[in-house]
């Protein structure tokens, strides 16, 4: 009678930590829920993903399975903490290399618990990503990557001589694949992000630029909304990638003090465009 109370006892506690544990898992919203990329070969796009936690999670590392490594990466990977029902932002950057082979690849990212001494254990519902590498359908002929030696002087590189920097019209390529409308929103910017870096120590020049930069803003909300925002920071960040480009801003900047841009009312914002965005059809 006494190892059957025995029994009964550890099959109770058995029972109870197993439902301790379960309480303790904590639910996880992805959004989107999942994710299905078609993407051609020779072509980089960025994604945005929001994870959120139904408990405080903390030393928390995300983490993409092996069968998407070869072209799939996401930032941050050590998040550390994500509180509990508060949104966390991740950007998930898909770069198909030219060789790639031709496929449909199936995967998740993982959120996973990296304490240290302990062995990394993987949070309840991963994301499901579905990658489809197919071929590539255009032309376009891309300057070669700059590197190091683009980052020299204050211009950079520009071997085509089209106004824009080889390293910036790459980015804005492979970051924006299947968006021409976007893509040529974003040359104009780049352009004329290169006139005023070369102009940033003239005021009437710098205000000249800030006008024309104000359309193009314009120009690209009409297109975009307000993803534009994210995309016009994104697009600068790129530009002004040195100290001698962004000191270089700070004094554009500067000459600017007190001057008023006016920008066009809301509803001609699609004239704001120096193209036709009805001619152009981005790929869906």
């Amino acid at each position: 009678m006494k190892n059957l109370r025995m029994l009964l006892l550890m099959t109770t506690v058995f029972v109870l930590s197993i439902g301790n544990n379960a309480v303790a898992r904590p639910d996880i919203n992805w959004d989107p829920n999942k994710i299905s990329i078609e993407q051609m070969k020779g072509t980089q796009s960025i994604h945005s993903i929001t994870v959120t936690s139904s408990k405080d999670l903390q030393d928390i590392i995300a983490r993409v399975v092996p069968k998407l490594q070869p072209w799939v990466s996401v930032s941050p990977a050590s998040i550390g903490v994500i509180q509990k029902d508060n949104n966390f932002e991740l950007t998930l950057t898909v770069n198909v290399p030219p060789d790639a082979k031709v496929g449909e690849y199936d995967g998740v990212i993982q959120l996973r618990q990296a304490t240290v001494g302990k062995n990394q254990r993987v949070i309840a519902k991963p994301l499901p990503i579905t990658l489809m590498i197919t071929e590539r359908e255009d032309n376009v002929i891309l300057p070669p990557d700059p590197g190091e030696a683009g980052k020299q002087t204050l211009l950079g590189i520009d071997s085509d001589s089209d106004g824009v920097r080889d390293d910036i019209q790459r980015y804005i390529y492979f970051a924006y694949p299947d968006e021409e409308k976007v893509r040529v929103a974003l040359t104009q910017m780049a352009i004329e992000y290169q006139g005023l870096l070369s102009q940033a120590n003239d005021p009437d020049a710098a205000f000249n630029h800030a006008t024309r930069m104000s359309h193009h803003g314009e120009c690209l909300f009409y297109i975009q909304g307000e993803k534009s925002l994210d995309t016009r920071a994104a697009l600068q960040a790129e530009i002004l990638n040195t100290k001698e480009r962004s000191l270089a801003y700070i004094n554009y900047n500067n000459n600017l003090a007190g001057e008023i841009i006016l920008g066009a009312p809301v509803q001609d914002w699609k004239d704001s465009c120096n193209f036709d965005v009805d001619a152009i059809g981005d790929i869906q």
